[in-house]
């Protein structure tokens, strides 16, 4: 349900811009963090091993990615109360310090340019900012630390309950999104 509803939003987004350029990342083969990417992170760029900078090829990629993208699209089901994996290994792999945050006296702040994130989140019973639901503060804590603030999430829960209704909701939300690239 989540693909076919970031598929219709990407589709949305892109008919508002006729040159934008779409780039899919399926996530289900997300590397995940090694011992030699972490000790990478916390050296010195000019101490770094080759193996430290070659284990960190992949994350520079994606953060470069990320800091590029007009805007983002994540579709996010909802499995046993929590994020996929796959999607926890992407975030441990953007989320850099010095990189796309930084420690101040006064906190944490995002290094990222804020841009529009659309978060299509689906689930068999686990309703959307119910009382159950662990995944949206995480989103919207962790996007912000990197410096996206600007989250919409559209709600596909509960799709066990009323199928077609909860999907065709979802659309009927997606249908009226529009992105502003000037405001970006």
């Amino acid at each position: 349900v989540s693909r076919k509803l970031t598929a219709q939003l990407t589709q949305q987004l892109a008919s508002q811009h006729t040159h934008a350029i779409v780039k899919e990342r399926i996530l289900s083969d997300m590397i995940f963090l090694s011992e030699a990417m972490v000790e990478g992170m916390f050296t010195p760029i000019e101490k770094r091993t080759p193996e430290q900078i070659a284990s960190l090829h992949f994350s520079d990629f994606l953060v470069e990615e990320l800091r590029q993208a007009d805007a983002l699209v994540i579709g996010l089901p909802n499995y046993n109360f929590g994020i996929p994996a796959s999607l926890k290994a992407y975030i441990d792999l953007i989320t850099r310090s010095n990189v796309t945050f930084k420690h101040t006296a006064e906190g944490f702040f995002g290094l990222l340019p804020d841009k529009p994130v659309y978060i299509v989140v689906t689930s068999g019973s686990t309703a959307l900012y119910g009382p159950k639901d662990f995944i949206s503060d995480y989103m919207k804590f962790i996007l912000s630390f990197i410096g996206l603030n600007n989250v919409t999430f559209i709600d596909a829960s509960k799709v066990h309950t009323d199928r077609d209704g909860i999907i065709n909701n979802a659309l009927q939300t997606i249908s009226q999104i529009e992105l502003n690239m000037l405001a970006m």
